[in-house]
């Protein structure tokens, strides 16, 4: 664990769910890169990385790879067992997701969760590496939320799913 990089940390606008990012997430690796330690620069880059390979003593790391992999699982075997036609209670947090109608607020819905459980994440990190990891995850939540357009995905939907009828 590197030392606190309090001037870093608190020149970093403040992150709101759903609002566009202030940078993208280069940016902020660039920004950080002047100021982190070779170490903890590491720690921040593979953080996005889902896959571990324990080359980090980081509890919030593991913390957070660890609920974003079991919450995907949950996800996916839902989802699969559906389709072959099994009826599934799926736990609390991903029913709340899957009871959504449309498709896109289901995904807003799992963003929203994720972004909950990082700031869950921040309490008590104000001004450690930790606190970065967890400002360069919600940057990568909210990039994804930015390219969500209802209009192309709804045509494409549309393209994709018409039906056509004889004449």
């Amino acid at each position: 664990m590197g030392s606190g990089y309090y001037y870093l940390t608190a020149s970093l606008p403040q992150l709101k769910f759903k609002e566009e990012a202030p940078f993208r997430g280069e940016q902020f690796l660039e920004e950080c890169g002047k100021w982190l330690s070779p170490g903890d620069m590491k720690e921040i880059m593979f953080s996005a990385v889902v896959c571990s390979d324990g080359a980090f003593n980081s509890p919030v790391l593991e913390k957070w790879r660890e609920f974003d992999r079991a919450f995907r699982q949950e996800l996916a075997e839902y989802r699969e067992e559906r389709k072959k036609g099994m009826d599934r209670k799926p736990a609390f947090l991903a029913g709340k997701i899957l009871e959504q109608v449309n498709p896109l607020e289901m995904e807003i819905s799992f963003e929203k969760a994720r972004w909950d459980f990082l700031e869950s994440l921040s309490v008590g990190h104000f001004f450690d590496v930790e606190k970065l990891v967890i400002y360069y995850l919600q940057l990568g939540i909210l990039a994804r939320l930015g390219k969500f357009n209802k209009d192309k995905g709804e045509a494409y939907f549309h393209e994709i799913c018409e039906v056509k009828y004889g004449d």
